[in-house]
């Protein structure tokens, strides 16, 4: 590594470290805003140079640019980014949810990390826990907002028995508790 670093001449520039969108964006953020377009914007005003070189390399004609162009462009410049300052995790924080949401499993997302296009194994079990706890003051400010809005629940019990055990085929117990909130959209009050 240090004869590439010596071949290529590499040093380490300052410009770069500055409060990047990447870092500065929150959960509720990267759901609500165009995080691409904000990207492109922070590059135009921080590295214009960098900014188009990307564009260059990525842009065939420049008179024919499309979304997905644009997305590369800002997915790659937060490659480099999360590689210089792992805090600046914007995308990768969206495309582990992402891929938590389609079921990948944790080998998956150890390889997007070893590409920078993904928070670590650990970085998704921190963010799931964000995730939770959000829901949760969601669901709490919508009971105190919402008088009509009623929560369910029940338990599942069920022992399965198991005609010959063995140590890895033994009886199951198995305790299930599902849970729904429902909104009611008509506010009837009967008048007795």
């Amino acid at each position: 590594m240090k004869d590439l670093l010596k071949m290529l001449n590499l040093k380490s520039n300052t410009d770069y470290d500055y409060a990047s969108m990447l870092r500065m964006c929150s959960q509720t953020d990267l759901s609500e805003q165009d995080i691409f377009m904000g990207i492109i914007q922070e590059m135009k005003t921080r590295c214009p140079h960098l900014l188009e070189t990307v564009v260059s390399v990525c842009l065939k004609d420049e008179t024919n640019v499309n979304l997905w162009q644009i997305t590369s462009v800002a997915v790659a410049y937060s490659c480099l980014m999360f590689a210089r300052n792992n805090k600046n995790s914007g995308i990768q924080r969206c495309i582990t949810m992402l891929a938590v949401k389609g079921d990948a499993n944790d080998e998956f997302i150890r390889r997007l990390n070893r590409m920078s296009l993904s928070l670590s194994c650990s970085g998704k079990l921190r963010i799931l826990d964000k995730a939770v706890i959000a829901s949760h003051n969601m669901l709490v400010e919508a009971i105190r907002t919402n008088p009509l809005m009623k929560i369910t629940g029940d338990n599942l019990d069920m022992y399965i028995r198991t005609n010959h055990q063995r140590t890895d085929n033994s009886n199951q117990d198995i305790h299930w508790f599902a849970s729904n909130a429902f909104i009611t959209r008509l506010n009837y009050q009967p008048n007795c």
